[in-house]
């Protein structure tokens, strides 16, 4: 299946990743070998429950693979590449994985192709992480502005945790 012929296949899902086999197929003459991760993962693994957008790839970066990207008929639009007159984008956020470099699967796709794509548990570390940073900079900003009086204190321990504060909304 050539990259002309993704733009038929109806479901985003599968259309993103055969775009990714293609890049893959495209780069492996140069031993460079994309990972699918984020979103496009996560759409993988959860069999099309989630959604996304776009297709993050890891994988290193070289003039080569510019030049097969544009021969694919990619162009360069700041950090993504686009396909004119389709809507799947490709980013390459890093170079690596980056808990485990080899914290990948090799799957196989509907056309035959074969793509990596980044494991489940790679993808929970990641997203742990980001949240570990996020939690710590927004405790660390709040804790910052902060005045410490025994006031503050007695109120703020009054009021208790803020998620005891506001119910959870339903997961029906």
């Amino acid at each position: 299946m050539d990259l002309q012929r993704t733009a038929d296949i109806s479901d985003a899902t599968e259309e993103m990743l055969e775009i990714a086999a293609v890049v893959d197929a495209a780069l492996r003459p140069i031993a460079i070998r994309p990972v699918v991760v984020g979103g496009l993962a996560v759409a993988y693994w959860t069999t099309g429950l989630y959604l996304t957008a776009d297709i993050d790839v890891v994988m290193p970066y070289s003039t080569e693979v510019e030049q097969r990207l544009a021969s694919l008929g990619f162009e360069r639009e700041g950090r993504f590449w686009t396909l004119p007159g389709r809507r799947p984008v490709l980013e390459a956020p890093g170079s690596t994985l980056e808990f485990n470099p080899d914290g990948h699967t090799e799957v196989e796709l509907a056309s035959g192709r074969t793509l990596r794509i980044q494991e489940v548990e790679e993808g929970v570390l990641l997203r742990l992480a980001e949240l570990s940073q996020t939690a710590t900079r927004t405790c660390s900003s709040s804790a910052s502005g902060f005045s410490g009086s025994r006031e503050s204190i007695a109120s703020a321990s009054e009021r208790g945790p803020p998620m005891s504060r506001s119910p959870r909304p339903s997961m029906r």
